[in-house]
């Protein structure tokens, strides 16, 4: 894969943060992309509860943030689009973005 093609679908995804989806019962919100191979997906999830308590370097309580996760843009196997992935981004997209990813 060339440079042109990681930009193109790079900003393809880039465009869609932003978006929500719903993951293990939970509205989630599409927060960045993390340029790695496979990109990875970070979410921000809604929650009745009071947000997780985030530990700093040593371990202790520190702040109250929103809970997230980072789902890797492929599915476990390499082989597809994460089904999480693909609640958020347009039907459309997925066989062009799928094909780029596993010609990397």
């Amino acid at each position: 894969m060339n440079e042109s093609e990681t930009i193109d679908y790079l900003s393809i995804l880039q465009s869609h943060i932003g978006v929500y989806t719903q993951h293990q019962g939970r509205r989630c919100q599409l927060i960045e992309i993390l340029q790695q191979q496979p990109p990875i997906l970070v979410f921000r999830c809604e929650t009745d509860d009071k947000p997780h308590i985030q530990s700093n370097q040593h371990g202790n309580a520190s702040r109250r943030v929103p809970e997230t996760y980072n789902i890797s843009l492929l599915n476990d196997t390499a082989t597809d689009l994460h089904p999480v992935a693909k609640t958020c981004l347009p039907d459309s997209i997925h066989q062009p973005l799928r094909d780029a990813l596993l010609k990397a």
